[in-house]
């Protein structure tokens, strides 16, 4: 549900644990988080997870804080982002043309997936 415009075809398909494979590559570090409004990271991890089967895979893969560093003064590599024109917004930023993105580190990852109680095998950062 949380990109309606990219795969209409698909949407009944959701949440029907039918599928053994679920790749979602750079999905949830484009998926700002608005505060007082529905967690759409969330709700996408909740997408994959519902539509594997029971012994399904879902492979996730997001941009890491080496290429998109935290909106945080003083961090590493936000001067040089700033300096592209970058700009802070929630707990990531809006760039220029390519709207809202998000870094996060192989814990933080972790962190939403353990909030589902999803089982890990690997969490590998490249």
């Amino acid at each position: 549900d949380f990109d309606l415009h990219h795969s209409p075809e698909t949407k009944g398909e959701l949440g029907q644990e039918n599928f053994d494979q679920v790749i979602s590559n750079f999905v949830l570090n484009v998926i700002p988080k608005t505060l007082g409004t529905k967690d759409g990271r969330l709700d996408a991890i909740k997408d994959i997870a519902s539509s594997m089967t029971n012994e399904g895979e879902g492979f996730i893969s997001v941009r890491g804080v080496s290429d998109v560093p935290p909106n945080v003064p003083g961090s590493s590599g936000y001067d040089e982002k700033i300096a592209k024109g970058w700009e802070p917004f929630e707990d990531g930023w809006d760039v220029p043309k390519k709207g809202f993105q998000r870094g996060y580190t192989p814990e933080e990852l972790k962190a939403s997936l353990i909030l589902l109680s999803l089982n890990l095998r690997t969490l590998q950062s490249i």
